[in-house]
């Protein structure tokens, strides 16, 4: 006659929901302490925030050499545009010449805030004014 016998403790989980793989970083001793820190805020243990963050936090990838490029020539066109008008207003030229060198400047500085925060317009936002005369979703 065998008894079933209760030896205490916390019943074994299901077979597929135990953690039984382990992921290992090396952090500074200042970076611990940010995540200690944010742990003990959230009021979960270092582990559990670790998991969490992993899991369910979006974490987006670094601007690449091509678009840092790209930014930079804008920021050039822009500087120029802004010369032109300069020159446009010291000489007297006015009228359709100056409104249409503030249209350009206005669409480049649009492209370059698409280009510092390119996840606004991940949500599917309507593009302002200034970028409906450009086809962003072309892969060239």
């Amino acid at each position: 006659m065998t008894q079933n016998i209760n030896k205490g403790g916390r019943p074994k989980l299901p077979e597929g929901s135990q953690r039984t793989n382990m992921i290992r970083f090396r952090v500074t001793a200042m970076e611990q302490m940010n995540i200690e820190e944010k742990a003990r805020m959230t009021e979960l243990k270092i582990g559990d925030y670790l998991r969490e963050v992993g899991q369910y936090s979006k974490v987006y990838a670094r601007i690449s050499e091509a678009e840092l490029h790209i930014h930079r020539d804008y920021i050039g066109a822009i500087n120029n545009l802004n010369r032109l008008t300069a020159i446009a207003n010291r000489y007297g030229i006015t009228g359709n010449v100056v409104e249409g060198i503030k249209e350009v400047t206005d669409c480049l500085r649009a492209l370059i805030d698409r280009i510092r925060d390119p996840h606004k317009y991940e949500s599917g936002e309507e593009q302002t004014d200034e970028l409906k005369h450009f086809n962003y979703d072309s892969k060239d």
